[in-house]
């Protein structure tokens, strides 16, 4: 695609995302079919809202802080830690390296 090409594609695009819907269909009957296709192909893509046209937060959302705490010595994520096998003093040594 030259560069002028994507000129008129980009300048069409504009156009008709700004005007109203009469104006739209006026300016792609105008175009010639190949720019009015590469033109309403790109309306369908950004009219199906894409996930990757989103971005990855909305920037209106508060945000949340949250606490963590340490389990207490009895709690029962440390019992399960507890109740794991035993490790034998190879495979520590194995582990260390």
């Amino acid at each position: 695609m030259t560069p002028e090409r994507l000129q008129q594609i980009q300048e069409l695009f504009h156009a008709v995302q700004e005007g109203s819907a009469e104006q739209r269909a006026a300016l792609l009957a105008r175009a010639d079919p190949d720019l009015r296709c590469e033109v309403e192909s790109l309306l369908a893509r950004q009219s199906e809202n894409l996930l990757l046209d989103r971005p990855a937060v909305d920037p209106s959302t508060e945000l949340v802080e949250t606490e963590f705490s340490i389990p207490a010595a009895g709690s029962p994520s440390r019992l399960l830690a507890s109740s794991s096998p035993p490790v034998s003093s190879a495979k520590r040594a194995r582990l260390r390296r």
